[in-house]
């Protein structure tokens, strides 16, 4: 009998789907007057992303929560930036190089 239960248990375990899901990404406006082009976050709200980005701009640094920046040169004078954590908590922007 407990045979039977342990096979059953593992069938049950074997055909239940396994589903993750990440947050969504959301494209949001960028700050007006500002170098920053393509704003993305997830799991922040765009205001939040926006004031991020522009306090990236004026100090040149990531907040304090944030673990890396990514910062590669791509072609056409832009930088891609991309503040995260180990949360999943993101913020992605181009910034116009001067």
């Amino acid at each position: 009998m407990k045979r039977y239960l342990l096979a059953a248990l593992a069938v049950i375990i074997l055909l239940y789907p396994a589903t993750a899901s990440a947050a969504p990404i959301k494209h949001c406006a960028r700050p007006a007057m500002s170098s920053v082009y393509h704003l993305t976050a997830r799991k922040f709200t765009c205001n939040e992303a926006r004031a991020i980005a522009r306090n990236y701009v004026a100090t040149g640094k990531a907040h304090m929560l944030y673990e890396t920046t990514n910062y590669n040169s791509l072609s056409g004078g832009y930088a891609d930036v991309r503040l995260h954590d180990r949360y999943g908590w993101v913020v992605r922007f181009w910034l116009a190089q001067d």
